[in-house]
């Protein structure tokens, strides 16, 4: 009897070790827009972008050629992909089989914190509310209650299919938040042309 209950309190004791994931992670995704500087195939797309809903402070994408590779491979995509659907570009945030929330400004998947530079809400490439407001004052620009919702923006989880893929444009208050599935994305973005 004494064998099982050290047994048991060894059972527990090591799956009360196991401590949960605390974020989320994207260490392959870069701020940095890439610059694509080889010649356009014929099997590329060069698409004009008047759009600025990608806008993380310096309009990244807004008045540029994007290079776009229609011919997608699942493989391709994963979190932090740029890809091109319904004439408008957006990252992929939620990946097959998971769970996306976004809580108070913050993005959460499978209840768990995105730890990455589009995972939270932003304004002007500012993260903090506190200093959006500061950057208005300090410029005499007015500020819009829209705009200053968007650090408190939530949704109710989503759960995603085999084939669904969550997508957010990195300004949130000027793209789309949606879940779509896999054959609805029209291309994925290499880049901008130099």
């Amino acid at each position: 009897m004494k064998r099982f209950a050290l047994t048991l309190c060894t059972f527990f004791l090591l799956i009360g070790c196991e401590s949960p994931q605390s974020a989320v992670t994207d260490t392959e995704t870069s701020t940095e827009v890439s610059i694509y500087n080889q010649t356009v195939s014929s099997d590329l797309h060069a698409i004009h972008y008047l759009s600025d809903n990608m806008d993380r402070g310096n309009h990244e994408y807004f008045d540029s050629t994007l290079i776009v590779e229609p011919r997608i491979n699942e493989n391709e995509l994963n979190r932090g992909t740029i890809v091109f659907v319904d004439e408008e570009i957006s990252r992929i945030i939620g990946l097959p089989n998971e769970s996306v929330k976004i809580d108070n400004g913050k993005v959460l998947i499978d209840g768990v914190q995105l730890d990455t530079f589009y995972g939270k809400a932003h304004r002007l490439g500012m993260s903090n509310k506190e200093d959006y407001l500061s950057f208005l004052k300090d410029n005499n620009a007015e500020t819009h209650n829209r705009s200053e919702s968007v650090f408190n923006y939530s949704r109710d989880e989503t759960n995603l299919g085999e084939y669904e893929y969550f997508l957010m444009s990195d300004d949130w208050l000027r793209g789309n938040i949606k879940e779509i599935n896999y054959n609805q994305i029209d291309g994925i973005v290499l880049g901008i042309l130099e």
